[in-house]
């Protein structure tokens, strides 16, 4: 069993930020619960940003550090909390951060205030809504911003997003073997579901399959709702409903991942379930060239508009092979092809990435190329999680 990171990732995690954010304190807030019903929160999930730094999954801490301080604000706890959820254990929060300072909610505000009245420069992450997700705000930046106004109205708050992005797509050693044994857990368990795949008839039979063989093998679950689709429901590029039945002698697409130690896979695939017809099996044999030529094509300098760039080419000739377009309908690739082919893999399935950075050794992204024809009822995606090398690029399993 691989072991989870230790104090030194976490350190220089922080060092590297220092370094990019001169003469800034930077200031990072842990996730709040969520409440569930009456008396009981959602599974508690931490902000990843924030673990990033310090590597501990507890609610409402504050992460404070710049080149001669660093240390953990703890959330005020009162004696009822400390009876039914427990003290919050300082010992193993220093132990795993490698932060020796853990101080208690008061004493740590005025820690903070004195620092902010020797230099008013903060530094810290906000992540800009996405238009496309119909989702409130990220409430635990608000509540940071907040604390940082009430203190000193007259701050300058500076964005380290774009910083933080840059560290997060460069993986330690550790963190790529974290990411190869997820995407392993999920290579295999796939492969067991397509051995037994007619004897499945509704997706929730697969989903339950999966999440028990991800279990068994030391992942502690699903990385994102699974997609389990298949007829017309596989041109539906986040299909997610959960009882779909699976329909015999037609392609299934499956877009699963798991967790390993925190760190998450993805990966996609589109099986046939008996015998589909040679028109479906044209364009799954279409999309495999496709990411064949992608995962050959990589190597560091390469930018990521270019890489799109390339598999809207190669997708505008397969579906001229397949007489979907002519010649001279390049600007319709998008009607079969709407989705990215790549994106950054890590602590989050589609990790906090910078777009503009070309390709660099131990980056780790997907190449997942796809062609949807809705009204043949076809959807094919395949996946992969694929190291940047020195030379080009490793396919992790």
């Amino acid at each position: 069993m691989l072991a989870t990171l230790k104090a030194d990732f976490f350190k220089q995690n922080r060092q590297k930020l220092i370094n990019l954010a001169t003469d800034q304190t930077i200031i990072l807030i842990a996730n709040d619960y969520i409440q569930k019903s009456l008396d009981q929160n959602y599974p508690f999930k931490q902000d990843n940003n924030f673990w990033y730094f310090c590597g501990i999954d507890i609610a409402n801490l504050i992460l404070v550090f710049n080149k001669d301080s660093q240390f953990l604000i703890l959330p005020k706890q009162n004696k009822y909390q400390q009876i039914f959820d427990g003290s919050i254990p300082k010992t193993s929060i220093s132990k795993q951060s490698g932060i020796n300072e853990i101080l208690d909610y008061d004493l740590g505000l005025e820690k903070l205030k004195a620092i902010i009245s020797k230099n008013k420069k903060i530094g810290t992450i906000i992540i800009p809504k996405i238009k496309h997700l119909n989702r409130i705000n990220n409430q635990n930046q608000i509540r940071l911003l907040r604390l940082l106004k009430r203190i000193d109205s007259k701050l300058e708050i500076n964005n380290l997003g774009k910083e933080v992005a840059g560290l997060r797509m460069i993986k330690s050693i550790s963190e790529i073997e974290l990411i190869k044994e997820a995407s392993k857990i999920t290579i295999n368990a796939i492969s067991k579901i397509t051995k037994e795949i007619l004897n499945f008839e509704r997706s929730t039979q697969i989903d339950k399959a999966l999440l028990i063989d991800f279990l068994k093998n030391g992942s502690s679950g699903h990385s994102f709702d699974p997609i389990i689709a298949s007829g017309k429901n596989s041109t539906i590029i986040h299909f997610n409903q959960t009882n779909s039945k699976i329909l015999k002698n037609r392609l299934l697409l499956l877009d699963v991942g798991c967790v390993f130690n925190n760190y998450a896979s993805d990966i996609s695939r589109t099986i046939a379930v008996g015998n589909p017809s040679n028109r479906e099996l044209n364009v799954l044999n279409a999309v495999k060239r496709v990411q064949e030529q992608l995962i050959k094509s990589l190597k560091p300098g390469l930018s990521f508009a270019d890489l799109e760039g390339l598999t809207k080419k190669l997708i505008f000739e397969e579906l001229i092979n397949l007489k979907v377009v002519t010649k001279n309908d390049f600007k319709k690739v998008r009607n079969f092809y709407p989705h990215a082919v790549t994106h950054s893999l890590g602590l989050d399935v589609h990790d906090f990435a910078d777009y503009s950075l070309n390709l660099t050794p131990n980056m780790v992204i997907t190449i997942e190329p796809g062609i949807y024809l809705q009204e043949e009822g076809i959807g094919v995606r395949f996946e992969d999680d694929i190291l940047i090398t020195n030379s080009g690029a490793k396919v992790l399993k």
